[in-house]
């Protein structure tokens, strides 16, 4: 693999299978080359100026794709966003079609660490596209305490003074752990519901109902604590 990233292989086609053929027979993209060398990994290797790899397929040597390794996916895109933005949207369209649980749970992990922000903005001002991939596949449904009780609401009142509201938000600390993740809840515990849910979503009086500005609507939450950041402001400015 290390020869691979260095050399490359014409063409591209039969580079991807070779590729794909030795990490089905176990060999690992994260190891590392020889003691007294660099101690590079082979997508490492690929990115460097003196690698003949053709710079849109180096996604398929990034080494958080294989099973059992514990790389970053947030860290390979960005690595890969400084060298060829085709190549880090390639990689995250890969992970957002993705079927595979195990890669879903461990992108969603991933997101949840400490740093995960900073990566976050590196990529939206770097490859703004790969960084809406992940952030859609970090979008999910909320967890609901109680269904039956204290549902969230499928229709929504987006009344406003000047012009109606195309979307509401709030950024609230309500969660509940599940296989290691944190996912925002709407809470209902002691059956009180808490002020901000009627912020987020007001009630629909009865004559409301037939008006342009109650319309359906569906209720996400992203899964990337601490989005609100400074950092997140200025990748978008």
């Amino acid at each position: 693999l290390h020869w691979l990233a260095l050399k490359g292989l014409e063409p591209k086609e039969d580079l991807k299978r070779v590729v794909k053929s030795l990490v089905q027979h176990q060999a690992r993209l994260d190891e590392r080359d020889k003691p007294g060398h660099e101690g590079k990994i082979p997508f490492q290797m690929a990115v460097t100026d003196a690698s003949s790899f053709p710079a849109d397929f180096v996604d398929i040597l990034a080494p958080s794709l294989q099973d059992g390794s514990k790389g970053s996916f947030f860290d390979d895109i960005c690595l890969l966003a400084n060298y060829n933005k085709k190549a880090a949207n390639q990689l995250a369209s890969r992970l957002t079609e993705s079927k595979d649980g195990a890669f879903e749970r461990r992108v969603r992990l991933d997101a949840q660490r400490p740093n995960a922000v900073d990566r976050m903005a590196s990529l939206l001002h770097q490859a703004p596209h790969a960084a809406a991939d992940m952030l859609d596949m970090l979008t999910i449904s909320p967890s609901v305490h109680d269904v039956g009780l204290h549902p969230i609401s499928s229709r929504a009142n987006l009344w406003g003074l000047l012009y109606d509201i195309p979307m509401r938000c709030a950024y609230q600390a309500d969660v509940v752990q599940s296989d290691g993740i944190r996912i925002p809840l709407w809470n209902f515990k002691g059956r009180v519901q808490p002020p901000w849910h009627k912020s987020l979503a007001p009630d629909i009086k009865d004559d409301m109902y037939g008006r342009e500005y109650v319309v359906e609507v569906e209720t996400k939450v992203l899964l990337v604590p601490n989005i609100l950041d400074v950092d997140i402001f200025m990748a978008l400015a």
